[in-house]
């Protein structure tokens, strides 16, 4: 955050997932000073997938798009065999309308699945842990977090554990992907080979 206020680190190279643990980091200070470098563009999430929904009438080059995924998208979702499986394999996305893909990808918190509900857990220990549920048992608890790694917690260890209501998919995309972008993405979604 230094780096940002210093304009030495361009605050579009934060990624949208970077920025929402920030955002949800639970040292007040921390915060509040993201919230401060970090403020939502467009707090309107519907009036924003209108404004995005003129990408359906682009030309998109799938090239761009797939690096747009590359940057964006895949450390978290998976597309024809390539990136991660916190949130919902994209492979089935390119028959959706328009409309659906780009609330889905500008509101994500509209219409999400509850298995991508992020939680936060603290331990006795003072750590503190975000991701989605990925396994429970009476022993444990495994959170799957936004980086790809998985941690597990014994039960005897939780101190509390809540539910932030929101999707693990953080809203904010609008911030490193504009119109044409999200036209390159859509194409390279619709048609990745």
């Amino acid at each position: 955050m230094d780096g940002v206020q210093a304009d030495k680190i361009p605050a579009t190279q934060i990624t949208p997932a970077q920025r929402q643990q920030l955002l949800n980091f639970p040292a007040l200070e921390v915060k509040h000073r993201a919230e401060q470098l970090f403020k939502p563009a467009n707090r309107d999430r519907q009036a924003l997938v209108k404004k995005y929904l003129a990408a359906d009438r682009m030309v998109g080059r799938r090239e761009r798009g797939k690096q747009l995924f590359e940057q964006n998208c895949m450390a978290c979702h998976r597309l024809a065999g390539v990136g991660q499986d916190i949130g919902p394999d994209l492979g089935m996305v390119g028959t959706k309308p328009t409309d659906v893909l780009l609330t889905a990808i500008l509101d994500p918190n509209q219409a999400m699945e509850e298995r991508y509900t992020a939680y936060l857990a603290e331990t006795q220990e003072g750590e503190e842990v975000s991701g989605i549920i990925a396994t429970e048992t009476p022993a444990a608890l495994t959170l799957k977090t936004a980086a790809g790694s998985e941690v597990v917690i014994n039960r005897s260890h939780l101190k509390k554990l809540r539910s932030s209501g929101l999707s693990l998919m953080p809203e904010g995309l609008e911030a490193v992907l504009d119109v044409q972008g999200m036209a390159d993405l859509l194409a390279f979604l619709r048609k990745p080979q």
